[in-house]
């Protein structure tokens, strides 16, 4: 699979915002970026809310999947986010996709934490780094720690996609 980030954390942690601010950062660079969402509140998704919201702010494809029905009101097997993922692969040919949600699959992942009760999710793999909105300390994440808000997450964040990026096109 191709370039993938994952963006994890509960409820109301800042993850479908940052997105927004990381889709509209990598804009300036022409990348074709696709998303995928899990609708985590249980039953089929209800609207395309964050969909749009991501299509507004430079995705060139946008799903949402929530008990194996993705919106493009579509419905696929077990929903499982393997097949997502080739999905929008073959659909889009992204140069990267945006994941939000699924804190187990083993992509690599930005953590969002809302408070210093969240940290929890720092026991999950293949963590790139952590972004909090509350003043939690760095000696207290062994991950690279950004608030939010700073333009240096998404400098960090957009570094390590182009990293990525040029691997995939040595292997190639």
């Amino acid at each position: 699979m191709g370039n993938v980030l994952q963006f994890v954390g509960y409820k109301n942690a800042g993850k479908t915002t940052f997105i927004e601010s990381l889709l509209v950062y990598l804009q300036r660079d022409s990348y074709n970026i696709a998303t995928i969402k899990h609708h985590g509140h249980g039953g089929e998704p209800d609207g395309m809310t964050d969909s749009r919201r991501f299509l507004e702010k430079g995705a060139t494809s946008s799903l949402v999947e929530g008990d194996g029905t993705i919106h493009l009101a579509t419905t696929v097997g077990d929903g499982s986010l393997k097949q997502l993922v080739q999905m929008q692969e073959v659909l889009c040919q992204p140069d990267l996709i945006l994941i939000e949600g699924w804190k187990q699959a083993s992509f690599p992942k930005v953590v969002c934490l809302r408070d210093d009760q969240d940290q929890d999710l720092l026991s999950l793999d293949s963590i790139c780094c952590v972004l909090t909105a509350s003043s939690l300390r760095g000696e207290a994440v062994p991950y690279p720690l950004f608030q939010r808000d700073d333009p240096a997450a998404l400098l960090f964040i957009k570094e390590l996609l182009d990293r990525e990026k040029e691997v995939h096109s040595c292997m190639n």
